[in-house]
């Protein structure tokens, strides 16, 4: 068993706040220089070396929000996802959030013991990311759908003036003696 007092146990700890100090720089960075590809991957190696530690004492909740953090960064790494300040924010957010955990995991001896309202808050964080992971299908999933409505609504359309066509034509067939009738009282 694992307890809090264990060397690798610390290492991890004083590992993992670094790392998480160095994101917070590499944000900061981000924020006041623009993006680049060198702060965007020390992010991802900070995520995925804190995922890996994680693994290795077997803290799976902490594993599973790293894991889902560090694939919102491999979608901005891969050029996939536009790094937005929206974004920039709640990775403070979500760096702050791993600090707690890991913290809350310490104070339990080892354990991933969360009161309720932290393990709220770790759903919650879950859920955002994997919008923010899933928001490109969602672009190409409405932008398809405004493609669709706007094919159907043509097709309405065109339907609906040939249906116009085909009644004003019965009109004309039904009425024709009428008209032909009108036609030659004008005429005259």
């Amino acid at each position: 068993m694992v307890r809090s007092d264990d060397d690798l146990v610390f290492l991890f700890h004083a590992e993992s706040t670094d790392l998480l100090d160095g994101m917070e720089d590499a944000l900061l960075k981000i924020q006041d220089e623009g993006q680049s590809d060198e702060l965007v991957n020390l992010i991802f190696r900070a995520l995925h070396t804190i995922k890996g530690g994680a693994a290795t004492f077997q803290f799976s909740s902490l594993v599973e929000f790293v894991h889902n953090a560090e694939s919102l960064i491999d979608k901005i790494r891969n050029k996939s996802l536009e790094l937005s300040d929206e974004i920039i924010e709640f990775l403070f957010e979500v760096k702050d959030h791993i600090n707690t955990l890991i913290e809350e995991i310490i104070q339990n001896d080892c354990k991933e013991i969360y009161d309720d309202s932290l393990a709220l808050k770790t759903s919650e964080y879950i859920v955002k990311l994997k919008r923010f992971l899933n928001a490109d299908i969602t672009k190409k999933i409405n932008k398809e759908s405004q493609s669709i409505k706007s094919d159907v609504q043509k097709d309405e359309d065109k339907e609906s003036e040939e249906s116009e066509n085909r009644i004003i034509s019965k009109i004309d067939e039904r009425l024709k003696p009428e008209i032909e009738e009108i036609e030659r009282e004008f005429k005259r």
